[in-house]
């Protein structure tokens, strides 16, 4: 069946040679984007090299836990408890880190 978010970023590589993008990422992770930025996150979100990565609030307005959504629907989500974010928007950075380093092979801080 024809995908066209599929085929529209096929050929997509992600490329911000001047760190813009990262920059408009880590300055503000949830809201409005540039077209630019929501492509790369289309494609991070569509990718099947990247895992599904969900947030997952421990306590509400305290702690986030990353969890990655299991092979096989209806099984359990996959919780990395060994990190436990102050923020939703400093555990979303930690999963744009990921997600970048899986699609470029370049590592961000």
């Amino acid at each position: 069946m024809y995908d066209p978010a599929q085929d529209w970023l096929d050929g997509y590589e992600i490329s911000d040679p001047d760190g813009r993008l990262v920059e408009e990422f880590r300055a503000r992770p949830m809201g409005f984007h540039s077209a630019e930025l929501q492509r790369v996150l289309l494609k991070m979100q569509i990718d099947p090299r990247c895992p599904n990565y969900v947030l997952f609030c421990r306590t509400p307005h305290k702690e986030w836990l990353i969890g990655r959504m299991a092979p096989r629907a209806g099984d359990p989500i996959l919780l990395e408890e060994d990190r436990v974010f102050a923020s939703v928007e400093d555990a979303e950075w930690a999963v744009f880190q990921r997600r970048w380093m899986l699609l470029t092979g370049e590592a961000i801080a």
